[in-house]
């Protein structure tokens, strides 16, 4: 800003006046008004962008870890126990069987509790959580396949997203043959 100077001369005396007049002053402030404006709607916009990424993110990550170790878990196993496993409804169970480390049967159970894919392992023990706190399954059909060269099975779980005000979903299919099956 700048100071301007303005000479009112009344008669014979000249007099010195400081300061801005009206109409300077409305016009820094509409542009103060226009560039706040402006960098609060990027502010706005930026913020939004990253709760978009972030709820996009945690689905994927959560997508990812369960489907692998569901995945790796039918891949290794050495049967399907068919007493307990829920097949072809939502909620699905899938109750598997298979061995250890060390050579000892263990049985390997996914199912979802509270919307969130559990998997309990009988050499462990305790029920791991597989989708993130942000993270819902809505949705886990199992699938049972049998051929003439083995059994195999078809994942089909839909996940949602329950950070707002985002509404995200995806669905992930996958079909995996048993140990010893292909």
């Amino acid at each position: 800003m700048w100071n301007r100077k303005q000479q009112l001369h009344t008669g014979d005396k000249t007099h010195s006046e400081g300061g801005y007049s009206f109409v300077e002053i409305i016009v820094y402030m509409m542009l103060f008004i226009t560039l706040s404006t402006v960098l609060i709607s990027c502010l706005i916009g930026m913020t939004k962008s990253y709760r978009v990424m972030r709820s996009t993110n945690d689905l994927l990550d959560s997508a990812h870890v369960s489907m692998e170790r569901v995945t790796r878990e039918i891949r290794g196993a050495t049967s399907i126990d068919l007493t307990t496993s829920v097949f072809a409804t939502n909620p699905g169970v899938l109750k598997l069987n298979a061995t250890d480390v060390s050579g000892a049967p263990k049985t390997v159970v996914f199912d979802t509790v509270s919307g969130a894919l559990e998997m309990t392992d009988s050499s462990y023990g305790a029920a791991t959580d597989l989708t993130g706190e942000s993270v819902s399954v809505t949705s886990l059909i199992f699938r049972k396949i049998v051929s003439a060269h083995g059994s195999a099975v078809r994942v089909e779980m839909t996940l949602h997203s329950l950070r707002s005000p985002i509404d995200r979903s995806i669905s992930l299919t996958d079909t995996v043959a048993l140990r010893g099956s292909y």
